[in-house]
């Protein structure tokens, strides 16, 4: 996400991928052996590169993006009297409709699963999603039309002897 979210806030690729770089490799190393941490950090610039050159500029010809990525949003529950109960939430980007001028969430998920009915599993249950629409409405006090999943396929698993596993790149 640190990668996709420095692309949305910046529009840098080189800069985005480093920072990617460093979050992973330190979330990684002395946990996994150097081949698998090596291995990850090729598949997440792929991925990332994949993202700048193909969906970026398709999301920045469409919406508009509304505050940083992964903006922290307090909403209490119960929004006419203040309660000890408040829900924090964090939605990858607020998008609008550059078009119809609708709000909407946009959240990003990866997934291996290589089944079209799974991945329709996936987002028939993100309740992450609707919490993010019902949070981002209060938090920018404005009505949102839709949220959107937006599914990048990491490849297929497979195990490796050192222990862990890795993805077979889809890029």
């Amino acid at each position: 996400h640190v990668g996709v979210g420095s692309i949305l806030d910046t529009g840098e690729l080189e800069q985005s991928l480093e920072a990617a770089a460093l979050e992973l490799g330190a979330a990684l190393q002395g946990f996994y052996p150097l081949s698998l941490v090596n291995a990850y950090l090729q598949l997440t610039e792929g991925l990332l590169r994949a993202f700048y050159d193909l969906w970026y500029p398709k999301l920045k010809a469409k919406f508009q993006i509304v505050g940083p990525a992964e903006q922290e949003m307090s909403v209490w529950l119960d929004t006419n009297v203040p309660s000890t109960i408040v829900h924090m939430s964090r939605p990858d980007a607020v998008l609008k409709d550059k078009a119809t001028g609708e709000y909407g969430v946009w959240s990003i998920k990866t997934t291996s699963f290589s089944d079209d009915a799974e991945l329709e599993l996936e987002y028939r249950t993100d309740t992450q999603g609707m919490a993010e629409m019902w949070a981002a409405e209060k938090f920018f006090e404005t009505k949102l039309s839709w949220s959107q999943l937006f599914v990048i396929h990491t490849g297929q698993k497979e195990k490796m002897e050192e222990g862990g596993h890795i993805h077979l790149s889809p890029v």
